[in-house]
């Protein structure tokens, strides 16, 4: 009898012990919904989705994949997505020109990291054979396919002033950019302002046909992590977490090199030898520093001089959220921003 209650017991011993573990979930992991595009700059996005590092940082990462910053941008102020990546023009049209998004904004964006270094990142592409252009001076009446609104646009004028071209003498037209590169091998265009990859798969496609039109300007791209400030107010260690998953797929980017160039193959339509050729113009890493800043000011003084907008008297610092990144990879942060 004594020996039937000892098992008995034993045996509701265990029932409450699994109960018990049953009880102790696993943390949920969070939900995070992120705009970004298939650019050769965004691959440790896509790979931190792939190698499961928004998992081990307890998020539940959603990637939308859009044809430009522009679209991303415009869907965070909606409050559609709740991380966009964009390249800084689209980031500071967001910030001061009204017009930009004509809906209602559900706060006001923040750049909370910048996520590579590239200086060669642009490219201006003419159809020389077609539309007999060899140099700068050959683009006036010319028919050149950008997308508005996006670093391109600020790219092409600040060629225009380099070669005291006014921007009447040629005609823009505003392009997706799968369209552009589509647009210039067809004749629809004479020129493309086009970023990597699809620069230089262009010139592979086209060969003697297409030449790049040759500048001075030596221009430092950046790739914005961008949140609105009602969202980073209350989700500091999501955005923290995010950055931090984004830093292992940037350390496993450096260390797996073939396994990238696949991956970028993939995500951007360009070819192996393509990405092989821009491969190296591009540095996987987190920031915030003097330069971006610099950077920023620049686009305001141009969206002022285009008269895009009319308060010179936003201070770009304020709208630059450290924190995150100070808590997720300190050495990023520079000069005490």
């Amino acid at each position: 009898m004594e020996r039937g209650r000892f098992i008995l017991g034993v045996g509701l011993g265990l029932v409450f012990l699994v109960l018990s573990c049953q009880v102790e979930k696993p943390h949920e992991l969070r939900p995070v919904e992120v705009g970004v595009t298939a650019y050769i700059g965004e691959i440790a996005s896509f790979v931190a989705k792939e190698k499961g590092y928004f998992e081990e940082e307890g998020l539940d990462v959603t990637i939308k994949v859009n044809i430009a910053g522009v679209e991303s941008m415009r869907q965070l102020l909606a409050g559609k997505i709740d991380i966009a990546h964009s390249s800084e023009t689209p980031f500071m049209y967001a910030l001061l020109d009204s017009s930009y998004y004509k809906g209602e904004r559900k706060g006001v964006p923040q750049a909370f990291a910048n996520m590579i270094l590239a200086n060669k990142n642009q490219k201006i592409i003419a159809s020389q054979l077609k539309h007999n252009i060899s140099n700068a001076s050959d683009l006036k009446g010319k028919k050149i396919g950008l997308v508005k609104n996006s670093q391109s646009e600020y790219h092409f004028d600040s060629f225009l002033l380099e070669n005291k071209i006014e921007e009447e003498e040629v005609q823009l037209i505003d392009m997706k950019p799968e369209r552009i590169n589509q647009a210039i091998r067809n004749g629809e265009i004479d020129v493309a302002v086009v970023w990597e990859p699809h620069a230089t798969q262009v010139l592979h496609d086209m060969k003697e046909d297409a030449v790049e039109i040759k500048t001075s300007l030596t221009y430092s791209t950046l790739w914005l992590a961008v949140a609105l400030d009602s969202y980073a107010e209350e989700n500091k260690d999501i955005m923290v977490a995010y950055l931090k998953a984004l830093r292992k797929a940037q350390n496993y980017i450096l260390e797996h090199p073939d396994y990238a160039i696949k991956k970028m193959t993939e995500i951007t339509g360009a070819t192996e030898t393509v990405i092989r050729d821009v491969r190296d113009e591009i540095d996987y890493v987190l920031s915030l520093n003097e330069r971006l800043l610099i950077l920023l000011e620049w686009h305001q003084n141009w969206l002022i001089k285009k008269e895009s907008i009319k308060n010179n008297n936003v201070f770009i610092r304020d709208y630059i959220n450290y924190k995150p990144l100070e808590e997720a990879y300190p050495v990023g942060v520079r000069n005490n921003l």
